[in-house]
């Protein structure tokens, strides 16, 4: 049995809730026209993204994954461009994964508690 190790990068960013106003009300402005004749649900899927944490910062990667949506209107591109520059990397990490090889081929990630060491 063997086992093989992958590495990968993990971001940690802030978007401060003033620095996310302007993207926030852009979007707002895209939502309102687009859900006149539809239930309120709809807006509050994308609203999600802009909650904030316990700290008072609104949560990075939820308002990243906006960027991801193939939206091709020219306000919601602008929003998504003031959303990548209101983002501030603050720090970066690595890591490993361990994995398992099992008999039949598959792999089984390893759980490593390097505290407990």
């Amino acid at each position: 049995m063997a086992s093989c190790a992958s590495s990968a990068r993990s971001l940690s960013g802030s978007c401060s809730t003033s620095a996310c106003r302007q993207p926030r009300e852009l979007i707002d402005t895209c939502l309102t026209e687009w859900t006149a004749d539809a239930r309120p649900e709809i807006a509050l899927l994308v609203q999600d993204a802009f909650r904030v944490d316990s700290s008072g910062a609104i949560r990075t990667g939820s308002a990243l994954a906006l960027k991801r949506l193939a939206i091709e209107d020219e306000r919601w591109q602008r929003a998504m461009d003031a959303i990548g520059e209101a983002v501030q990397v603050v720090g970066t990490s690595s890591y490993v994964r361990f994995y398992h090889r099992q008999a039949n081929g598959s792999y089984r990630a390893l759980s490593l508690d390097l505290a407990g060491v």
